[in-house]
């Protein structure tokens, strides 16, 4: 299957204006079971608890009918199982886990949807990225405002460094004077 994702992977690189029409045809038993051979099996069971191990043992099986399924639009995920965890601030913070096929079709979809635009964005994206985060940004953000020279842009050159580091200074004096009224008031 990485063959036919990394072939769209390069038709997206190479033409950025092209317009996928047809990808559902991409999940198929083959992606499901490299999907299914991926999976942490260590992960939280849904509302159905099926676990990786019990959704091996008729593995073909159990692919086969989920590709039917979803070829006829019959797939219902199922709801999310709510469990909540607790915060160091003692309040409780909701997480919903995904029964064990949704978590498949979920990888799968993924896969085929960055495969699609992940050559379209530009180095410096960093949100619901593979391997970037708000800490990738925050270090890429301070990496240009310690360059300092003013001729560093960042977003596609809109903003110089300079116009952009005091912004960020004003924002976090706003922020820490918000706060402390907060506490005063």
């Amino acid at each position: 299957m990485g063959t036919k994702l990394e072939r769209i992977s390069e038709l997206a690189a190479q033409n950025p204006q092209m317009v996928f029409t047809s990808l559902y045809h991409l999940i198929n038993t083959d992606l499901l079971r490299q999907c299914h051979q991926e999976m942490d099996g260590n992960k939280a069971t849904g509302v159905d608890r099926v676990t990786k191990e019990s959704y091996e043992a008729n593995l073909e099986e159990n692919l086969s009918d989920l590709v039917a399924r979803l070829k006829r639009k019959q797939y219902r995920p199922q709801p999310s199982l709510r469990v909540y965890i607790p915060k160091a601030n003692g309040k409780q913070r909701p997480l919903g886990i995904a029964a064990y096929e949704e978590k498949l079709v979920q990888d799968a979809l993924s896969r085929i949807l960055r495969a699609v635009f992940e050559p379209r964005f530009r180095d410096s994206m960093h949100g619901y990225r593979p391997n970037r985060s708000c800490h990738t940004a925050l270090r890429a953000l301070n990496q240009l405002i310690e360059k300092g020279s003013g001729r560093a842009w960042a977003s596609r050159g809109a903003l110089a460094t300079r116009r952009l580091a005091s912004r960020v200074r004003e924002f976090l004096l706003t922020a820490k004077a918000s706060a402390y009224f907060e506490l005063v008031g």
